[in-house]
């Protein structure tokens, strides 16, 4: 009988966070994709539940969206190696990463006021995409 071997912890949460977040869209959604995002999210968050981040994830962004990878410090980092502030493969130290953050948040005050009642403001979409985690 082959012997089942068990999934390392980050393939398990990236598992449940994908399948809650189809859940919470009532199956309207890709999971190879979803998976690849919880993926990327459990280097950021992946100390909390994987169902509380789906819940977050699914609230700020729309389905309808190609850009639900919820990854800023990456995004932050390919930004600074562009600007040859880091070289490939560093990472950001803890100070320019508060700086970028609170560049996002700036950016995301001004957008505050633009946007569609129903769908949200773009400071919104803004801070869902690039701003922290509310834990």
């Amino acid at each position: 009988m082959p012997e089942i071997t068990p999934q390392p912890s980050y393939v398990v949460w990236a598992s449940l966070f994908a399948s809650e977040w189809l859940l919470l869209a009532e199956g309207r959604g890709d999971y190879e994709s979803l998976f690849s995002q919880g993926l990327a999210l459990h280097r950021v968050v992946g100390g909390h539940p994987a169902k509380e981040i789906a819940a977050v994830h699914f609230k700020n962004c729309s389905s309808d969206s190609e850009d639900l990878v919820r990854d800023p410090a990456g995004e932050f980092e390919k930004l600074a190696m562009r600007a040859e502030i880091i070289m490939n493969g560093d990472k950001l130290d803890p100070a320019l990463q508060e700086f970028a953050f609170n560049v996002v948040e700036l950016c995301a005050s001004t957008a505050d006021g633009f946007g569609h009642p129903k769908k949200g403001n773009a400071g919104d979409r803004i801070r869902a995409l690039y701003g922290r985690l509310p834990f």
